[in-house]
């Protein structure tokens, strides 16, 4: 884990066409559904990719799914890389941030 200006961010290194999971908090399952956000970049506007309403899969072309409070992203592509948010909606309304980094050389 690493903190920035009082905000943690743990790393997921992940490859091209692989499948990634992302785990919302400390690696422990959480029992209230999370929202997850995306983030291209540190100071870029977050914009919601899965709610428990729905997924917007703008730029992730179907590619999106979750299972409780891991984020999967099928099929990973470079320009997947960048800081993905998890928002608890129940008790504390906790915020985790990930940073996503995608390697390989297979284009997309």
């Amino acid at each position: 884990m690493f903190s920035f200006s009082g905000i943690d961010f743990r790393y997921k290194t992940s490859f091209v066409r692989e499948t990634a999971h992302l785990l919302c908090g400390d690696g422990k399952k959480l029992s209230s559904p999370v929202d997850w956000l995306y983030q291209q970049s540190l100071g870029a506007k977050a914009r919601r990719i899965i709610s428990a309403e729905y997924t917007a899969n703008g730029g992730f072309e179907g590619r999106l799914n979750s299972s409780g409070s891991t984020l999967i992203i099928n099929n990973v592509k470079k320009s997947d890389n960048g800081i993905y948010i998890c928002v608890e909606n129940y008790g504390t309304g906790t915020e985790h941030k990930i940073v996503l980094t995608v390697e390989g050389k297979f284009s997309e």
